[in-house]
């Protein structure tokens, strides 16, 4: 599975469970994480992964950013087959 559809599922699990998914696609931040999710007040990201990619120099950069900000951020990486 791509990415990008191990993405879109995951997403509509959460959508499902009352999230609302917001696809980060430009922003003025290089690194930020794939997607944001909102519900009832609470915000968290997802930065998604193949199963053979990883976190880029940027990236690890603004998750450590994001999280000394008390934000949840998690990495789903899709398993390896």
């Amino acid at each position: 599975m791509s990415e990008s559809k191990f993405e879109q599922r995951t997403s509509k699990r959460l959508e499902a469970r009352g999230w609302m998914a917001v696809k980060l696609m430009q922003t003025n931040k290089n690194g930020i994480p794939d997607r944001m999710y909102l519900r009832d007040g609470q915000i968290f990201f997802i930065e998604f992964k193949s199963a053979i990619g990883r976190l880029s120099e940027v990236q690890n950069y603004r998750i450590k950013e994001l999280r000394d900000k008390h934000f949840h951020v998690f990495i789903f990486k899709e398993p390896k087959k």
